[in-house]
């Protein structure tokens, strides 16, 4: 790498990831939050098996808008991982890298104006830059290009060449790419629908350790699409997802646990995961710790806490928490109606 370079490949690559995946789960309008149910649902369990249930989350995103979901989680995402080497970016050096050809140059100064690191943010000519660098068989330049085209962010929406793009990427071994084409596959976006192949790609990052194609691949396994239904293996991926932090992984392992789906039923555990997913700011997991705290299920009955834990889900626009939150407040902090 030259010297104008200063974002590294495991900084660019990590921010990429979540990119992708955060980003299209969104835009393709289908949950990824399985097993989709939470703890306030226990009484619908049995629906479930023969059709997957959206989260309260789920729904409100297959109302947003693709900009919309292009624009939320990856710019949160994007202070936390490119922020540090802010100061240290050599923004000339770069464009003057870029300009002379250096496709990893284009990539990271594309990625500069998609995020505004640096730059003022702009979308067209982060998708210019994404270009050049792609045209030349950058794979991180392919992906992103591709997920310019999936979100309609500085060209025009085509989900073809979207997929097209991502694909490129993915057959060089670009384990983000492998996972948002898997997702492709999964929620049909670009291409037909075919879960086999959602599941072969979702595999192909898996094997690369990739937490979001773990949770996905989970997904797949949990209802038994493009692959024989195994609750065991659902569980193992959630289990590896999660305890790299990802928030989804944590919130579907907790649920595992609560129900005992491929795991011993431990309510204990579930309260541990969605412990972890609620900190990171996870509406459904706050939601179920809510219940679980209102109810006493499985612990000493605390309606301080159910209250804390659906106010946390209420300011996020959770329809049930403020529910349940406001039917406590008008009864004195007695527990909610079961919903």
């Amino acid at each position: 790498m030259k010297k104008g370079f200063v974002l590294r490949k495991t900084l660019v690559g990590a921010a990429v990831m979540v990119l992708l995946s955060l980003s299209l789960a969104g835009c393709s309008g289908k949950s990824t939050e399985a097993p989709a149910e939470t703890a306030a649902a226990e009484e619908n369990k049995e629906e479930k098996q023969a059709e997957p249930a959206p989260t309260e989350e789920s729904e409100k995103k297959q109302d947003e808008t693709q900009e919309e979901n292009a624009a939320a989680e990856p710019e949160e995402k994007q202070e936390n991982s490119g922020g540090a080497a802010n100061g240290s970016i050599d923004v000339d050096a770069l464009i003057k890298d870029a300009e002379a050809g250096d496709a990893e140059a284009q990539f990271e100064l594309g990625y500069l104006y998609y995020y505004g690191v640096k730059v003022e943010k702009d979308y067209a000519k982060a998708a210019e830059w994404f270009t050049k660098s792609a045209e030349q068989g950058n794979a991180y330049g392919q992906c992103m290009l591709g997920i310019c085209y999936l979100l309609g962010t500085g060209v025009e929406q085509n989900d073809e060449k979207g997929a097209e793009w991502v694909k490129k990427s993915a057959d060089q071994g670009l384990a983000a790419a492998q996972n948002q084409l898997g997702n492709c596959y999964d929620n049909g976006v670009g291409v037909e629908q075919d879960y086999e192949k959602a599941a072969e790609w979702y595999t192909k990052a898996v094997e690369q350790g990739d937490e979001l194609a773990q949770n996905n691949l989970a997904n797949l396994y949990y209802y038994g699409q493009g692959v024989e239904q195994d609750y065991g293996k659902a569980a193992e991926l959630y289990t590896k997802a999660a305890e790299q932090g990802y928030s989804e992984a944590q919130f579907n392992l907790g649920t595992l646990y609560y129900f005992g789906e491929g795991v011993e039923q431990d309510i204990t555990k579930a309260i541990e995961w969605f412990t972890k997913a609620a900190e990171q700011g996870h509406a459904e997991a706050q939601y179920s710790l809510g219940y679980i705290y209102s109810r006493g299920d499985g612990v000493e009955q605390d309606n301080e806490k159910a209250i804390e834990w659906f106010t946390k889900a209420a300011e996020q626009g959770h329809v049930r928490a403020k529910r349940n939150l406001e039917e406590m407040q008008s009864s004195g902090g007695d527990s909610p109606a079961a919903p």
